[in-house]
């Protein structure tokens, strides 16, 4: 688990932060600003992949989805 303090959204919608250590992480399910505990589920040549399991400091108009958004389709074999 990494805490990750998000900046800015990329283009597929994803949010995009960097751990303590530099480390730029992607996660969906979170907005800039906000500081999440993130597990890191996949690294990449420029970019780790996660996803949220607690926001640590959520704004205080944060609004929880009424339904959470489906993962992304399994790659081809």
């Amino acid at each position: 688990m990494s805490q990750v303090r998000f900046e800015r959204f990329a283009t597929r919608g994803d949010a995009l932060g960097k751990t303590p250590e530099g480390r730029v992480v992607a996660a969906p399910n979170v907005a800039p600003g906000e500081l999440a505990e993130v597990s890191i589920r996949g690294k990449g040549a420029r970019r780790a992949f996660g996803v949220v399991t607690e926001v640590l400091d959520p704004p205080p108009d944060r609004v929880t989805p009424p339904c959470a958004r489906p993962p992304p389709p399994a790659a081809p074999p």
